[in-house]
């Protein structure tokens, strides 16, 4: 009988201890990234591979998604801007690195939230071009 309370203690202990561990939460938009403009030092222009646009709910608002990989390590988003007229979208995303510095060679994956479109914009558009390459927009 003692055997089978020290066995029924220990499986208590052992499933509290299993249980009080936090959940880790996985970002909603893995690999965000913001605007991050170069201040005084010298730069040079980089490349930004889109691969994905998406249209998502953000902060109460409709945004899109963008997602991609930069071309290295030490490559920042500079500037994100668009033209719409009534039958394109127009998207574009400039990145610049620091000139003359050793830079991982390995592409850097990246999600940015553009939140400059209007809703309306983003309704009556199917299809987005970004860097010259056209998504077709999905509603995330």
């Amino acid at each position: 009988m003692i055997l089978f309370r020290a066995v029924l203690f220990l499986s208590f202990v052992a499933i509290a201890c299993s249980s009080s561990e936090p959940e880790q939460q996985q970002p909603k938009y893995p690999n965000l990234i913001s605007l991050n403009p170069p201040d005084t030092q010298q730069v040079v222009s980089s490349n930004v591979y889109v691969d994905s646009v998406k249209v998502i709910d953000h902060n109460n608002e409709k945004a899109l998604l963008i997602s991609g990989n930069l071309a290295n390590g030490c490559t920042y988003l500079r500037d994100a801007s668009h033209t719409a007229t009534a039958d394109s979208l127009q998207l574009s995303l400039t990145a610049w690195k620091p000139a003359g510095k050793m830079c991982t060679q390995a592409l850097v994956p990246f999600s940015f939230i553009y939140e400059e479109l209007p809703s309306a914009e983003l309704k009556t558009h199917l299809r987005a071009t970004v860097n010259d390459q056209t998504f077709k927009l999905k509603n995330e």
